[in-house]
């Protein structure tokens, strides 16, 4: 489905637009890296990376997927794992490119929240 943005940005029609958002919401919702979905879909990356800035300007393809830091602290409820075998370092890395580093026990509570916040879930 190569679909071509036109030379100039500012002429495009609003289905241009929308076609090209929906690329990047269901990029974002695969959790697929722009490179990945270019590649899949027979797009042109750098099509792809304009029209990412563009729809952001706009105001129309907001920040769902950017990256940001979120504190994650365990409850007062829960218990505080004592160092121990494999306390670390640890690395999960996502096909999407987010990767999560931590020193310390794997604590399987705390990396569910982390993955149900990269996941968009509450």
């Amino acid at each position: 489905m190569g679909i071509s943005a036109g030379r100039h940005a500012g002429s495009a029609s609003p289905n241009r637009r929308d076609v090209w958002l929906a690329h990047l919401r269901r990029c974002r919702a695969r959790g697929q890296s722009l490179k990945a979905y270019a590649e899949a879909h027979g797009l042109g990356l750098s099509t792809l990376y304009s029209w990412q800035a563009r729809l952001k300007a706009e105001g129309l393809l907001g920040g769902e997927s950017a990256r940001t830091f979120v504190r994650v602290e365990p409850s007062a409820a829960a218990p505080v794992p004592t160092p121990g075998p494999g306390t670390g370092p640890h690395r999960l890395a996502f096909p999407n490119g987010l990767v999560l580093e931590w020193q310390g026990a794997a604590d399987l509570r705390l990396i569910g929240q982390l993955l149900r916040l990269e996941g968009g879930r509450p």
